[in-house]
């Protein structure tokens, strides 16, 4: 036994780990631990590891329903650590820190046996850290009711686990495996298809690529293998489709009993997106997590006018924090606020992203006097409780006495209102000369309109110059064919006398607007005269 503990001890000692309380389970084969689903048989023996890098005194879980076996002492071992930050600077990475010193991991092992079949939970254990606690994440294992587990005898399957229907914001893991027979000591998989989903911030999880050794409830052991690990963000409402999964493999058929080449295929991935439920509380900013906090911090609170002030907004949880971008806070009006800068030292997490997110913003106050930098109120949504959830700082109260007198060169960094407090100076007369600006501004644009409108005016009524003529021969035509109309309709009723007036009437019209002159003066003899002068010929 303590055989493998020590073999437990050297094999964590591969891996780096966070500022946090880790824990691992391994099943025991023989004396090797491997990687398990944390599924046992009854009164199967397994190993629970804690691991930590920060000083403190740590402080075992309350067990329930199990036996320690063994039980070791807190081992210490040296290793590199891949601690990674990023400063973003008015939306630009100015800075990417990478820290690969040497740090020192604890691990605390115990070997346990379970006194009872079912779902036993390990509670968290503990890391105190001068004032404040470190807590490991709680533990579920699954005993099952049996002695002795069966040889899983069929064929491989691909399987893929995921939330199916999500909040939009909230995240959910991908997880692609294998499951085959632990007889099947030649499997071997090669050439996965690629995965693609529209609407949906998509961030890759580093797996080991270990077999786990699974139990079912009805005691069936198997290995499983993953292949694909991701973590989905969705952010558009709607129905998010995707083809299945599929890996080129080479198995063991256990129908046919050789060996033989073929395609796994998963079930397709749907995801049904929903929008977050209304009304949509004051100071939300698209935050979904289920574990949230914020507080800020200042560097000092007594100074003097033109001297600067650090300002922290600091986030930490799990969920999209990663995608919180800075949003407006409110500081008092004689102080100068510039951009912030970001600190962002979230990472990728199997069950979803997390860590703290800094905002940090350089303050000058521009004035004497006791000033209030308010509290921050800020809301995010719970996909579990499915509700807003509001949280916030405490205000911090400043004391600024006169310093140098402080006048910027470049006044378009400063508020109308800001350039006004400043006594004596050439923009005293600020809100005079601005209304001042605005009245000229308002009567420019009056007298241009007046001008614009009278010229369409004109254009328009030059183009509807009189013409009397046209207008008389217009006239006439209608006339004409309104007489020539009469004249039909009394041809149709037999009426030969009237029919005989209106085309006389008709014609007689015609030609005095024809030859521009009064229907009085009109007689055949005109007529001819006009016909002559034209050199119309009479006959026909």
């Amino acid at each position: 036994m303590k055989n493998i503990l020590t073999y437990i001890f050297c094999f964590c000692c591969l891996f780096s780990f966070s500022q946090e309380l880790n824990t691992n389970i391994y099943a025991i084969d023989g004396n090797s631990p491997i990687e398990c689903d944390n599924s046992f048989i009854k009164n199967e023996k397994f190993v629970l590891e804690y691991n930590w890098t920060e000083k403190g005194n740590f402080v075992a879980p309350k067990f329930k329903d199990l036996i320690i076996i063994q039980e070791s002492g807190i081992r210490k071992s040296s290793t590199g650590s891949s601690f990674s930050s990023l400063v973003i600077v008015n939306g630009k990475v100015v800075e990417n820190i990478n820290n690969s010193n040497k740090e020192i991991i604890k691990t605390k092992t115990y070997v346990l046996k379970p006194t009872k079949t079912g779902r036993i939970r390990i509670p968290a254990a503990e890391l105190n850290i001068d004032s404040k606690n470190i807590k490991s994440n709680s533990i579920n294992v699954y005993i099952c009711d049996c002695d002795e587990w069966e040889i899983y005898e069929e064929n491989p399957y691909l399987q893929t686990n995921f939330k199916s229907e999500l909040y939009i914001g909230e995240q959910t893991q991908l997880i692609a495996k294998i499951k085959y027979s632990p007889k099947d000591n030649r499997f071997k998989t090669k050439d996965k298809s690629q995965i693609i989903i529209n609407n949906v911030y998509r961030d890759p999880v580093s797996h080991k690529k270990n077999i786990k050794r699974s139990i079912s409830k009805d005691c069936i052991a198997s290995w499983t293998k993953t292949i694909h690990h991701e973590i989905l963000t969705p952010i558009k409402v709607g129905t998010v489709n995707t083809s299945p999964l599929e890996i080129q493999s080479t198995y063991f058929d256990f129908n046919i009993k050789k060996r033989k080449q073929s395609i796994l295929k998963s079930k397709e991935i749907n995801l049904q997106i929903k929008e977050l439920p209304e009304p949509i509380p004051k100071n939300f900013y698209g935050t979904v997590s289920k574990k949230f906090s914020i507080r800020s911090e200042i560097d000092r609170t007594s100074l003097k006018t033109s001297e600067a002030i650090s300002f922290k907004v600091i986030f930490r949880g799990e969920g999209n924090i990663n995608m919180l971008e800075p949003f407006e806070l409110e500081f008092p009006s004689s102080f100068e606020v510039f951009d912030p800068t970001i600190t962002d030292e979230t990472y990728v997490g199997n069950n979803n992203t997390g860590g703290t997110k800094t905002f940090e913003y350089t303050i000058i106050p521009r004035k004497k006097g006791d000033f209030t930098i308010p509290e921050i109120k800020f809301n995010y949504f719970n996909p579990k409780t499915e509700k807003y959830i509001e949280i916030n700082t405490k205000e911090h109260l400043i004391s600024v006495e006169q310093g140098k007198q402080y006048m910027p060169t470049d006044t378009t960094q400063n508020s109308l209102l800001n350039l006004d407090l400043l006594e004596n100076s050439e923009f005293s007369s600020i809100t005079r000369r601005q209304f001042i600006s605005k009245w000229y501004s308002f009567s420019y644009w009056i007298i241009f309109a007046i001008i614009i409108i009278s010229y369409l005016v004109y254009f328009i009524l030059s183009k509807r110059s009189v013409n009397p003529i046209e207008i008389r021969r217009r006239k006439s035509t209608k006339i004409a064919i309104k007489r020539l109309k009469n004249a039909r309709f009394c041809l149709k009723n037999r009426d030969f006398d009237q029919f005989f007036e209106e085309i006389e009437k008709s014609l007689w019209g015609y030609f005095a607007d024809k030859f521009k002159i009064n229907s009085s003066e009109l007689s055949k003899e005109t007529i001819d005269l006009y016909f002559d002068k034209r050199n119309i010929k009479t006959e026909t």
